[in-house]
């Protein structure tokens, strides 16, 4: 039952392409990592980076943001995966990836580029902020459609400053009702700071921490199941401790 729901998550909401079908779910992150590619290309060409080294840094950040990012979400999960362990593999069909775990396994993944070539770590960083964002706002803008990391219902009446904040949404199971509208608030936030990243690269690092610390912020919106450690989702912690984290990178030097 557990698998069949999170699988859902990814067979609904299909387009259709001259013969080709494809979920939108799976565009609209296509769209979000083609802009993100494009302008660490972009910056990486400004600062005259060789393509086959920019090209490294990209696939090896990417590979480790899907590595944490499903290691995280099967152990967050392990008793179901514990009994489908061939399904922890299976990402395209059951599941999906942990954010924070994302996040976590892109740094160190970028990091130990960064030591190998010999790079400034902060500038790695710093180049590599916008892909994250924008990725993030194209996995979010999906999320919105298939109802993965869904709000809490609203059940009663708002005060009318809160209301752009609630609308009809679906959650996994596919029962649309008034929520706080979670993945297009993160969708947004995450659109926005990573348009800052782009144009003002000297701030792409605040702005990944600003985005984290919104991330943690909106998971008290929250109503998917998640680990708790108390009575505190685990990912708002997550989330939290790697802002904090990179608020305290922003002030390296070199």
């Amino acid at each position: 039952m557990f698998g069949a729901l999170l699988a859902s998550c990814y067979t609904t909401t299909i387009m259709q392409i001259g013969p080709w079908f494809i979920l939108k779910y799976t565009l609209r992150v296509l769209a979000g990592l083609l802009a993100g590619v494009m302008t660490v290309w972009i910056l990486g060409w400004r600062q005259h980076l060789e393509p086959r080294r920019l090209t490294a840094l990209v696939w090896i950040a990417l590979l480790g943001a899907l590595l944490g990012g499903r290691a995280s979400y099967v152990a967050q999960h392990a008793a179901y995966f514990a009994q489908h362990p061939v399904e922890a593999g299976l990402l395209w069909r059951v599941g999906g990836l942990d954010g924070p775990g994302a996040w976590a396994g892109g740094l160190a993944a970028a990091t130990l580029w960064s030591w190998r070539a010999r790079f400034p770590l902060r500038q790695t960083w710093i180049l590599l902020a916008p892909l994250g964002l924008l990725l993030a706002a194209g996995e979010w803008w999906g999320c919105g459609d298939v109802g993965c990391a869904w709000g809490r219902k609203v059940t009663t009446a708002v005060p009318l400053w809160q209301r752009w904040l609630v609308h009809e949404t679906p959650d996994l199971y596919h029962t649309f009702a008034p929520r706080y509208a979670v993945p297009w608030l993160a969708a947004g936030v995450a659109a926005l700071v990573g348009g800052l990243a782009a144009l003002w690269p000297r701030h792409a690092i605040g702005a990944v921490a600003l985005y984290l610390a919104g991330m943690a912020a909106l998971t008290l919106l929250r109503a998917d199941p998640a680990p708790l450690v108390g009575n505190l989702r685990l990912d708002t912690g997550a989330y939290a401790l790697l802002a904090l984290y990179l608020l305290e990178v922003r002030g390296w030097r070199g």
